[in-house]
């Protein structure tokens, strides 16, 4: 009976002691953004699931921000220090849409205890296709929502110490910063880097990214988000005093083509339109100019570089940079938007068909 005895308190201790050995390195390395603890071996964080990660951030961080952004993965690459005089969290994640906006401002207003100075929203014509929410390729608003829930269940970032799962991205996490791989991962302090992949890989992903683009995001069941103005409507009405500053997202000239050759174009105008009339401006980085016709500045068909991130968190914030081109990242007022967009059109149509004489 006491070997017994014994043998169960040692099968016991060793599952305690296993047990503590996974909170320990799950703690130390905090995948899920859950604690402040930052080391050499936690400072370079796979972004396996952004939205949980930054929600997390913002529930048990220190959120004292004036300043929001939100977007997609390619507003991810922005770095929020860019924004001089700004103190900003960046809260863009993969595959935003509008639907999710109110949400993600209305939890982290709720958790600053204030309303931010500003909110700042990338704006990616993708996003106007309503026929994406809540498939496989957008998560939409019940998966925004389901993450805040999930942080604010009981003990959750306790639970998720003890989680064989959660260890797998320790451990991934682990290697990363032992290799000092920082491609597409994020650092402790919220900033993403990039890694720009070689020719043979680029032109890969371009490929593979027109033909999803084709089929799904501007394919031909394509249906214009009809609520996009209620959705900025009733974000302005719930931050009276909070300056919102939108922007649209830069594509490549490869994706812009085929947004053109899909018959868009005039849902494209009329986002630039239905956003013009509600906040009386909006900036514009889309189009044919000196950054989107150069293939450098992309990891891919619509994944802009930190470098050019940086440029247009400036522009947006009238920070003086000489850097920025005269043609990227036009301010559009609202009783200038006909006459902007008609000349747009005419540019790039020009572009395009003597791209096609060549």
């Amino acid at each position: 009976m006491d070997v017994y005895k014994k043998w169960v308190l040692v099968c016991l201790a060793s599952i305690i002691l296993l047990i503590l050995l996974v909170m320990t390195v799950n703690f130390t390395i905090d995948p899920l953004w859950c604690f402040s603890l930052s080391n050499r071996f936690n400072n370079c964080q796979e972004d396996f699931n952004e939205r949980q990660q930054k929600i997390n951030r913002i529930t048990f961080g220190d959120f004292s921000y004036d300043t929001l952004i939100l977007g997609s993965s390619r507003s991810t690459y922005i770095n929020q220090n860019d924004f001089i005089d700004f103190h900003a969290f960046n809260c863009s994640v993969s595959s935003m849409v509008p639907s999710e906006y109110s949400v993600f401002v209305n939890y982290a207003k709720q958790k600053a205890g204030k309303d931010f100075k500003c909110i700042i929203i990338g704006m990616d014509f993708y996003g106007t296709n309503a026929n994406l929410d809540g498939t496989k390729y957008i998560g939409g608003l019940e998966i925004a929502e389901s993450c805040i829930k999930e942080a604010n269940e009981p003990l959750y970032r306790y639970r998720n110490l003890a989680s064989i799962d959660t260890l797998r991205y320790s451990l991934k996490n682990i290697k990363r910063a032992v290799k000092n791989n920082f491609a597409d991962a994020y650092n402790r302090n919220n900033i993403k880097f990039m890694m720009m992949p070689n020719d043979a890989q680029k032109q890969s992903f371009i490929a593979e990214q027109l033909y999803i683009y084709e089929k799904i995001y501007y394919g031909v069941d394509y249906k214009y988000r009809e609520n996009l103005k209620n959705i900025f409507l009733t974000l302005k009405r719930d931050n009276p005093n909070s300056k919102i500053i939108i922007y649209t997202t830069p594509i490549s000239e490869p994706l812009l083509k085929l947004l053109i050759k899909q018959g868009l174009f005039k849902y494209y105008q009329r986002m630039i339109k239905d956003i013009a009339s509600i906040f009386g401006e909006v900036y514009d980085f889309m189009g044919i100019n000196s950054i989107t016709t150069n293939p450098d500045n992309y990891k891919d068909s619509h994944h802009f570089s930190p470098e050019v991130g940086t440029l247009m968190a400036h522009r947006v914030i009238g920070y003086k940079d000489a850097r920025i081109p005269s043609d990227f990242g036009i301010l559009i007022k609202k009783d200038n938007v006909d006459e902007y967009l008609k000349k747009q059109e005419t540019r790039i149509l020009d572009y395009f068909k003597n791209d096609a004489d060549k």
